[in-house]
C-alpha cells in the first residue's frame, strides 16, 4: 500500500498516493478528466500527444520551487506538488496541441463512426479550440484501408497517438501495427499490409480515439447517441468479462468490453464482440405449443406451465430435468427447487471446454459452469443426455441454446435451426425458438433479455442486465419455472 501524502490540486488539498500517476490521480481525487489521447490506463505509457499538460509547482534540487508545464501521464506524485489543471499557461498548451491535430484532421465527424464519443470533439469544444491559423492545404491520407476481416483503417483521421501499436504486445505480446515512415509522412500500418490476425483485433476500435480504426461490423450501423446502453456480462465463455451492449431500434447492434479490474480490464474477446446476432433472429416462440397427433396446439403460457407441471407430477422421481449452462444463477435455483418437490435431481448440460487463447477468452462455452455446479447442480455431458432423453418418464430440458449444446452446435451461430431431437411423448423444453422432437415448447427470453446472476471461472459473481424487451408473453426464466413447480406439486397432490 501506498504511502498517502498531501498534495494541492487547483489550490486545495488532497491526500494521494505517493508516486501514483498525477492524470490517474485528478481524475479520481476531483472528478475532473484530463484530456489525453496516448494515455491509456491499461497500455504502457508513452508521453507523445502533450495532451495532457498540467501546470504543476513541486520541489527541484537545490531546495527551490520550480513552476512549470508537464504532462501528467508520465508525472508522479511527489511531496510538496501543487497542480493547477485549468491555469491559463495549461489551457494554451493544450488548445496548441488541439490547433496542430486538428491542422491535417478531416472535417468528417456528420459521418464519422466516432461521432458521439469521439475525445478529439469534446476536447476541441471543452478546450475553445474552434479555428486554426493555417491556410495550408490538409494532406492527404489513405481512407477505408482494409486490416483484415475485422478493422476498417481511415489513415488521414489518425493523430498517431500509437494506442493501437502498443496494444498488441501488451495484450496479445506480439507486434502486429507500426508507425511507418518518418516525419510528416508517419502513418499506422501493418508490416507488409499485412492483414491483423487474432481475437482480439476489436479492441482496437475502442481505443482509437479519433476513429482513425473502426469495426467493419459495426460501420455506418448506427448513430451512438441513438443507441441504448446498458452494462451487462458477456456468456460466450465462462471468463464472463464485463461488457456494454448496445441496443437500437429493438436490436442488438454493438458489444463493447467495460472495465472490470479483476476480470477482463479494458478488454475483451472477438468471439464474445461479434457473437451477438442470435440475439437478432426473428421467429421467436413466445406461447406454449404442444404437439399433438393432429399438428400443434396452442396452450398459451399458463396452459402450457400446466401441462409441464402435470407430466413432470406424474413422473415423479423418474423425471429428468436438465437446464442450459446459460442459466443464471436465480434461474437454477427455481430448476433445483422444482426437482426437490419432484423427489428427483437438477442437472445441467456440461459441453466439453475447448482450448482457450492464453489472454480472456478460455474456451469454456458454458458461461455458469462453476455457479450451476456449485448451486448444486450435477453435470451431464450431451452423450449422457441423449442417451437418457428418449426413456424418461416425462423431460425439461430448460434454457436458451441448450440444444445447440446437446448437438454439439457453435452457440454463438446466427443460425436458429438445430437437428430435431426425439425426446419422448412428455418431453418439454424452454428455449428462445420452436423445437422439433418435444411434446411441449415454452419460451425462454435470452441473455439480453434478463436480469440475473452468472459465476465465472474465477468464482466472481457478475450481472446480467435486460438490454432488450422480452417478446411479449414471454415470462422470466424463474417466474415460469416457479410456476411449473406449482402446477406439479398441485398435481402431484393428486397423483399421491
Amino acid at each position: 500500500m501506498a504511502e498517502l501524502i498531501p498534495i494541492t490540486i487547483n489550490d486545495r488539498e488532497h491526500q494521494a498516493p505517493l508516486g501514483a500517476r498525477l492524470i490517474d490521480v485528478i481524475t479520481e481525487i476531483t472528478g475532473e478528466e484530463i484530456p489525453r489521447f496516448c494515455y491509456h490506463r491499461d497500455l504502457p505509457v508513452v508521453g507523445s500527444c502533450r495532451m495532457c499538460q498540467v501546470e504543476i509547482e513541486a520541489p527541484a534540487p537545490g531546495n527551490v520551487l520550480r513552476k512549470a508545464l508537464a504532462i501528467s501521464c508520465r508525472t508522479s506524485v511527489q511531496r510538496g506538488m501543487q497542480v493547477w489543471t485549468q491555469s491559463p499557461a495549461a489551457q494554451n498548451a493544450r488548445r496548441g496541441v488541439l490547433e496542430f491535430l486538428l491542422k491535417d484532421h478531416p472535417l468528417d465527424c456528420p459521418i464519422c463512426d466516432k461521432a458521439g464519443e469521439c475525445p478529439l470533439q469534446d476536447y476541441t469544444y471543452r478546450e475553445g479550440q474552434s479555428e486554426g491559423r493555417s491556410h495550408d492545404p490538409r494532406r492527404k491520407r489513405r481512407k477505408r484501408v482494409s486490416l483484415g476481416d475485422v478493422i476498417v483503417l481511415d489513415q488521414e483521421r489518425c493523430v498517431l497517438c500509437s494506442r493501437c501499436v502498443r496494444f498488441f504486445p501488451a495484450v496479445e505480446g506480439r507486434e502486429q501495427l507500426q508507425v511507418l515512415d518518418i516525419a510528416n509522412r508517419s502513418v499506422i500500418g501493418t508490416f507488409d499490409d499485412r492483414p491483423l490476425t487474432g481475437n482480439y483485433q476489436g479492441n482496437l476500435a475502442d481505443i482509437c480515439p479519433v476513429g482513425a480504426l473502426t469495426l467493419r461490423k459495426f460501420r455506418f450501423q448506427a448513430r451512438v447517441w441513438n443507441t441504448r446502453p446498458m452494462p451487462s456480462t458477456c456468456t460466450r465463455c465462462s471468463r464472463g468479462c464485463a461488457i456494454q451492449v448496445d441496443a437500437y431500434r429493438g436490436r442488438v447492434v454493438r458489444i463493447r468490453p467495460r472495465y472490470d479490474a479483476e476480470v477482463n480490464k479494458s478488454w475483451m474477446c472477438d468471439v464474445g464482440r461479434f457473437t451477438f446476432d442470435d440475439w437478432n433472429l426473428p421467429g421467436r416462440l413466445a406461447t406454449g405449443i404442444q404437439a399433438t397427433a393432429g399438428g400443434a396446439t396452442d396452450l398459451g403460457v399458463d396452459g402450457g406451465a400446466q401441462c409441464a407441471g402435470q407430466w413432470l407430477a406424474e413422473a415423479g422421481a423418474a423425471a429428468l430435468l436438465v437446464g442450459s449452462p446459460c442459466l443464471t444463477q436465480e434461474e437454477g435455483q427455481a430448476l433445483l427447487e422444482l426437482a426437490r418437490g419432484l423427489g428427483t435431481d437438477a442437472h445441467f448440460l456440461a459441453p466439453e471446454p475447448g482450448a482457450g487463447d492464453g489472454v480472456l477468452y478460455t474456451g469454456d462455452p458454458a458461461p455458469n459452469r462453476r455457479g450451476l455446479t456449485d448451486l448444486g447442480l450435477t453435470p451431464m455431458s450431451p452423450e449422457d443426455l441423449r442417451r437418457h432423453l428418449s426413456g424418461a418418464g416425462a423431460s425439461l430440458l430448460a434454457g436458451e441454446k441448450i440444444l445447440h449444446f446437446l448437438h454439439g452446435l457453435d452457440p454463438g451461430s446466427g443460425d436458429v435451426a438445430v437437428p430435431a431431437t426425439n425426446a419422448g411423448p412428455r418431453s418439454i423444453v424452454i428455449d428462445t425458438h420452436p423445437r422439433e422432437g418435444f411434446g411441449l415448447c415454452l419460451p425462454a427470453r435470452s441473455a439480453v433479455e434478463k436480469g440475473g446472476t452468472v459465476r465465472n471461472v474465477q468464482g466472481l459473481d457478475r450481472r446480467l442486465r435486460p438490454v432488450l424487451p422480452a417478446p411479449p408473453g414471454v415470462p422470466d426464466g424463474v417466474a415460469l419455472l416457479a410456476r411449473i413447480a406449482t402446477a406439479a406439486a398441485r398435481h402431484g397432490a393428486l397423483v399421491g
